[in-house]
């Protein structure tokens, strides 16, 4: 369990990476923006779903 949340981790930061990347130049096409949004809102809802899954191991 361990190795695919390590993978899950290091997933979502490729995600962030390349989204900030996409969106780094001040010339950005639309397309770029959209893939941009979309791994950011994937990556984020990832985290927080796992944020979730941990807490309801606790109680």
């Amino acid at each position: 369990m361990k190795v695919i949340r390590w993978i899950q981790n290091l997933a979502a930061i490729a995600a962030l990476v390349l989204a900030l990347n996409l969106a780094d130049g001040l010339e950005i096409s639309f397309k770029d923006a959209c893939t941009a949004g979309v791994l950011l809102v994937l990556s984020v809802a990832m985290l927080l779903g796992r944020a979730l899954e941990e807490e309801r191991r606790v109680e």
